[in-house]
């Protein structure tokens, strides 16, 4: 059921009804913290933080992003945890942080277990950005990131959100 108001919730801000998706997330988040999966859990609020993104609500959306990366690490998903670096780079991008959303999105597709449409993805931010930054440091070899390196790159990624 979680995993049906969570479809409808991305239907709902896809087709930019942040009241419904919102609603619907809440709901799949409730059911998920019933039934206490972390994974379930985990993943209603990255997207979660990404309806609040979306609404302008940034600060609630940063604060959600951070909830999220600690219970990613904690728990080592790495599907989740992409996913997580995904919607970070969106929320970068959209605040004029193209070096950040650039190097988020470059460690994405350079990631061992990324998926292709999380690389895909990743390639469109790449895409948005009106001049991505080129240097050796904001690029990786494709499937050159381990897990390990990017539960790093998640710690670091914490402490700079809570700078902001």
């Amino acid at each position: 059921i979680a995993d049906s108001l969570n479809r409808i919730a991305k239907l709902a801000l896809d087709e930019g009804n942040f009241d419904e998706a919102l609603r619907r997330n809440e709901a799949a988040l409730a059911l998920c913290e019933e039934i206490n999966t972390d994974f379930g859990i985990t993943l209603m609020l990255n997207d979660l933080a990404a309806i609040h993104h979306a609404q302008g609500n940034d600060e609630t959306a940063r604060q959600l992003f951070i909830r999220v990366l600690e219970k990613v690490i904690a728990m080592q998903s790495y599907p989740l945890l992409l996913d997580a670096l995904l919607h970070l780079a969106t929320f970068f991008k959209d605040r004029d942080n193209d070096a950040y959303a650039s190097r988020l999105a470059h460690l994405i597709i350079a990631s061992e277990n990324s998926y292709h449409h999380q690389k895909a993805d990743a390639q469109r931010i790449l895409d948005a950005i009106s001049a991505p930054p080129s240097t050796e440091a904001n690029t990786f070899p494709e499937n050159a990131i381990q897990d390990a390196d990017i539960l790093d790159i998640a710690r670091d990624l914490i402490a700079y959100l809570s700078t902001l």
